[in-house]
């Protein structure tokens, strides 16, 4: 930890830069969404395309909220693909899909399972002492869940049911 003036103890600025390092969970979910954005084919493929940049660009902007306080606390924000690629686990891989309905039910998993870490993450930051980190937090989650929404609206009632499935099972199992 770097030095700072923060008025928050050093036990709690600690902690609380461990928490936000999820900021890894974000910027896999950006990576996800755009290769998502460049591969998506069928039907209503502009509105698809369009949607999964938009994603991309608000998973960006609030890794990088994170950073900021995360470094802000003393911490160092690490971004590096591969750092990514060893630390983030949100679920499906994306593989070489390119069908809407596979592309749709990965991002979808993926969204929800970074949305239930966010709620024990807002829920400690605030138990420790820190209110900031915690409305960081309210507020990137706020982001991950309208953009789980929007990808919902996007499935089939009967691929949406698979899906939650799929995501409640390996929860259990962590």
């Amino acid at each position: 930890m770097t030095p700072t003036c923060n008025h928050l103890d050093e036990n709690v600025r600690a902690r609380t830069v461990s928490i936000l390092r999820a900021l890894t969970l974000a910027l896999d979910l950006a990576l996800r969404s755009k290769q998502s954005h460049w591969n998506i084919k069928g039907p209503g493929f502009i509105a698809l395309h369009q949607m999964l940049d938009d994603l991309t660009g608000q998973m960006h902007d609030a890794a990088d909220t994170m950073a900021e306080r995360l470094v802000a606390l003393g911490g160092f924000a690490e971004g590096t693909a591969q750092h990514i690629h060893e630390n983030a686990c949100i679920g499906s891989e994306l593989g070489h899909r390119t069908g809407q309905a596979d592309v749709l039910t990965a991002l979808t998993q993926g969204y929800a399972t970074f949305s239930q870490s966010l709620i024990g993450q807002i829920d400690e930051t605030a138990q420790i002492g820190d209110p900031t980190s915690s409305d960081v937090l309210t507020e990137v989650s706020r982001t991950v869940d309208k953009s789980l929404w929007f990808l919902e609206a996007h499935l089939p009632s009967d691929k949406l049911a698979r899906s939650v499935l799929s995501e409640q099972t390996a929860l259990a199992g962590q």
